[in-house]
Formats: structure tokens, sequence, C-alpha cells
């Protein structure tokens, strides 16, 4: 079963968008092509379910606990950053949202 990579990337660049991410089935240093109309899908999502994120999701003093990080960088520098240890009440959605565009590439 795919699980969330432990690293995910979408580059969108002026002629193509490229996803580059890992797991323990696969790693991809080159990148797979991914056709604008995924890429819109996956965006449009993305947004959606990270509107009203915070930008910390911190549990102190907990010990039994994963972190996670989400950057967006927009061409003009502009970074918006949102992480934790714990997790928004839809994360899940986010999780889902990252495998269902991987597994579209097929190669997986």
């Amino acid at each position: 079963a795919l699980g969330i990579p432990e690293y995910f990337e979408l580059k969108i660049l002026n002629d193509k968008n490229i996803l580059k991410f890992n797991n323990s089935l696969m790693y991809t240093e080159k990148g797979i092509n991914i056709d604008n109309e995924k890429t819109l899908y996956f965006l449009n999502n993305l947004f959606r379910i990270i509107s009203d994120w915070k930008e910390k999701y911190i549990i102190n003093n907990t010990l039994d606990s994963s972190s996670w990080s989400l950057v967006i960088e927009y061409e003009s520098g502009k970074k918006e950053e949102y992480l934790g240890n714990s997790c928004p009440n839809n994360f899940s959605a986010f999780e889902d949202l990252i495998k269902e565009i991987i597994k579209s590439t097929g190669v997986i």
C-alpha cells in the first residue's frame, strides 16, 4: 500500500510540471512529468484543504510524534509554511491528495 512519502515536491515550470517524491517503494530523483490537468486538480484541492490551516501545530512535551512540514514557494519568492508535530483536522485529506497524484502517474 502506498503511504505518504517522506519527501514530496511538485515544481511548476513554464513548459512542464515535475513531481518528485520518495518513500519506501520508490525514489524519483529526476522527477516525473505531470500534465497541466493533474497539476491544476492537485493545486485546487490543496488550497481548498489548507485554506483554514494555522502555520504551526505544535504539542509541547510530547515524546512520541512525527513531524511534518509543507512549504509553498511562489515564483515571486513569497513562501507559505505550515508545520507541526500534530496535525490539522483534515490532514488525512492532504495525505490522500498526495497519494492520489502519485498513483495517477502510474509509476506505483
